[in-house]
């Protein structure tokens, strides 16, 4: 795992604060959740993975609840990186790569947070060498985004018939809107 010596935050679209490796106090983030990236590897080779750490920090007084899939592949759209080279800014990959089908949805994808408490997950970031060359380094920006305030049911999909959640009413303390967080990764020669 890696020390970065900076993190960038943003939340909810707008920038929050910077969180450096000596432990520099930090701005309150927007509507009371804190996110940030940290792990994988400082430097990579192409071809390997790299894991990261994603966390969620319920800064607020009361529950908040947030909208992560189990399943890594499954999180486009929805827990995303989104990677550019440093030097020229170029897109280099977004992943993971969009899976239309294959997984069903279910309240245990709807993760409760107490106030106070962190939860952490972890989602891979792949350097495949059509993508990545050795030599660069890139910006790493984790997007995550949640639109989703009820889970009805009654969708048709190719896994069947979608099920209400949470009684197909408002999701209880569910948190939307989007963040963004930035780190890097340099590929070694």
């Amino acid at each position: 795992m890696m020390k970065l010596s900076s993190i960038l935050v943003l939340v909810a679209g707008a920038m929050a604060f910077v969180i450096d490796s000596d432990g520099a106090p930090s701005l309150e983030p927007v509507s009371g959740i804190h996110f940030a990236i940290s792990g994988g590897e400082k430097s990579v080779q192409v071809g390997q993975d790299v894991v990261f750490t994603l966390r969620f920090s319920n800064r607020s007084e009361q529950p908040v609840r947030v909208y992560l899939v189990r399943s890594e592949p499954f999180r486009a759209g929805q827990s995303s990186f989104l990677v550019r080279r440093v030097v020229d800014g170029a897109p280099v990959d977004l992943q993971p790569v969009p899976r239309p089908h294959g997984y069903v949805v279910g309240e245990s994808d709807f993760h409760l947070i107490a106030p106070g408490e962190t939860i952490a997950d972890r989602q891979t970031l792949r350097l495949s060498p059509e993508r990545f060359k050795a030599g660069e380094e890139h910006i790493v920006r984790w997007v995550y985004e949640n639109r989703i305030k009820r889970w009805p049911g009654g969708v048709r999909t190719v896994d069947g018939l979608t099920k209400p959640l949470f009684g197909g009413t408002e999701i209880p303390f569910i948190w939307v809107g989007r963040s963004e967080v930035e780190t890097r990764i340099r590929i070694e020669q």
